[in-house]
């Protein structure tokens, strides 16, 4: 299925790395979506923002990816809302076994839900951001560059 193999420790340690990935992957997304949302707020031109931080420490898959489908409201998915949610649950169910406490994902799997009750579960992950969105009443929308 993949290119790489990684031994992780003993049989089940890959679906816990699994889990750890969906863990990354939503909070990272959760400050995508913070990061533009406050740029927007505050008069920012978002493509050239992203284009400047999208190479330095803030840099990620998901902002390289994920946050140029935001700004062009591109809500494709990679991967849904709906299996993300499946993925967050299993992880905050284990969390919670271990005692282990994922205030950025629980806060996110939240955010998850109200898009699914609002008939979005079908979207990409990245629609994290229309919750954001919702919260602040303020669009995260960048016009399409003209000379472009």
């Amino acid at each position: 299925m993949g290119k790489k193999i990684t031994h992780v420790g003993p049989i089940g340690a890959g679906q816990t790395v699994k889990l750890v990935n969906q863990i990354v992957v939503v909070v990272n997304m959760l400050a995508v979506g913070e990061g533009l949302l406050f740029a927007r707020a505050a008069g920012a031109d978002l493509r050239k923002g992203l284009d400047a931080i999208t190479g330095g420490a803030a840099g990620s898959w998901m902002l390289e990816h994920r946050g140029p489908q935001v700004l062009d409201r591109d809500w494709r998915p990679g991967f849904t809302v709906d299996l993300q949610q499946k993925d967050l649950r299993l992880a905050l169910e284990a969390a919670d076994e271990l005692g282990v406490p994922l205030l950025g994902a629980g806060m996110v799997f939240q955010l998850y839900r109200t898009l699914q009750r609002a008939g979005l579960g079908g979207e990409g992950n990245h629609a994290l951001v229309k919750a954001l969105e919702n919260l602040a009443g303020v669009e995260i929308e960048a016009p399409r560059d003209p000379g472009a």
